[in-house]
């Protein structure tokens, strides 16, 4: 079972209190009970938090979501709290202490056995393990071992600072020098072979 209890003053207007709850939870899938200064919102499906879902992917923060969801849960329940004025610009910034939030933090709670928790950690930062570095892949070696510029390049700048045009540079690769004044056909065959001895 899923709460999102938003405390609400009299000082702040319903609608933007509910904006801010729109952000973590979907309305047409919850119940809202209302008691004083505290709106209770409860769901049995945890697709009402695909507003948060889809808000955490999009910040592009769900391994800090999943980080912080987790100091919350145990004794059966999954607990966090998220800053309400953040909410309300769509933002999802979780609050660990309650005065970080001025006017109160929006305080969700899922409950359910550990597999149940887990699956709702899991619904809401999917792909937050998943993403790894990528290997690393080994640079084509070029047609012409000796050509080491642009396919694209027409002239080529050589230690001398003397500009020469280049003739038949076919290259599987693209490779700029990082100092353009530094020629990578320094082997006095190579620029013979492209027609400069």
């Amino acid at each position: 079972m899923i709460e999102i209890a938003v405390p609400i003053h009299p000082s702040e207007a319903r609608e933007k209190v509910l904006r801010a709850m729109a952000t973590l939870a979907d309305p047409e899938l919850l119940s809202e009970e209302e008691g004083g200064s505290l709106i209770t919102f409860k769901a049995h499906d945890l697709r009402a938090l695909k507003p948060m879902k889809e808000t955490l992917k999009k910040q592009m923060t769900r391994a800090a979501a999943r980080s912080v969801m987790m100091k919350g849960m145990n004794d059966g329940r999954l607990q966090f709290k998220v800053h309400k004025q953040a909410a309300y610009a769509q933002r999802v910034s979780f609050v660990t202490e309650e005065n970080e939030s001025p006017l109160g933090p929006i305080t969700v709670t899922v409950t359910g056995t550990t597999d149940e928790l887990k699956s709702a950690l899991e619904y809401l930062t999917a792909g937050a393990m998943s993403r790894q570095r990528a290997p690393k892949t080994k640079l084509k070696q070029p047609a012409n071992p000796s050509c080491q510029l642009s396919c694209h390049s027409k002239l080529f700048r050589h230690a001398g600072h003397q500009t020469l045009p280049l003739q038949n540079t076919s290259c599987a690769r693209k490779v700029y020098p990082a100092d353009p004044r530094v020629c990578p056909l320094s082997i006095q065959g190579d620029r013979d072979q492209l027609g400069y001895g």
